[in-house]
């Protein structure tokens, strides 16, 4: 990567003057599980929805609107993604980890048939006000057929979030599955289980 490339995916950055801990981003892509990569584009200040398709080339105005479900044009938040590159549909995501700027409402409008009434039905307990950034939302319906028997734990998550993220699942449940937890030192990317051992 050049100096140059790094600059235009940040331009409110000052090479001159880097912060200690500052994020620089150095791509926009991003792999999922099947191995697919999809491109977004984070929305820097002054830019609106008309320059960002004009930055892409051979994406229009249009394709962003269809990219991006619900995007409103007249509120984009700076940090957030804007989706550059059709979707691959070849993959179904169960959860949405949650970005800077966004509510139930703009991830229910990211998934197509994603209803907000669907988001508080398979996240029982979600706080829509309380939304934390980095934390997963379902947008999917739970798959019945089959059982996850840990969750991994994601930034902001507690036990009672745990809990209601999978059906049929008490606080209760998870003392008992797993002794010895320590609800006030959850470690992230630690593993949680969530079905009765067999």
């Amino acid at each position: 990567m050049t100096v140059n490339e790094l600059k235009k995916l940040n331009p409110s950055l000052n090479p001159y003057a880097l912060q200690i801990g500052a994020e620089v981003v150095i791509s926009q892509e991003r792999n999922n599980p099947n191995g697919s990569v999809e491109k977004f584009h984070m929305v820097q200040p002054g830019e609106t929805l008309y320059s960002i398709a004009n930055l892409h080339a051979g994406v229009t105005l249009d394709d962003l609107y269809d990219w991006n479900p619900g995007i409103d044009p007249y509120n984009l938040q700076i940090g957030s993604d804007v989706r550059v590159q059709a979707p691959d549909n070849t993959s179904v995501e169960v959860f949405h980890m949650v970005q800077p700027g966004e509510t139930l409402y703009s991830i229910a409008n990211l998934h197509a048939g994603v209803t907000l009434d669907d988001l508080y039905d398979w996240n029982p307990g979600i706080d829509p006000y309380n939304l934390q950034i980095g934390s997963d939302v379902r947008v999917q319906a739970p798959d019945n057929t089959s059982v996850e028997v840990f969750h991994m734990v994601q930034p902001g998550e507690t036990l009672y979030s745990i809990a209601n993220l999978h059906a049929g699942v008490t606080l209760d449940d998870l003392y008992d599955w797993n002794p010895g937890i320590d609800p006030y030192n959850l470690q992230i990317g630690s593993d949680v289980r969530v079905a009765a051992p067999q």
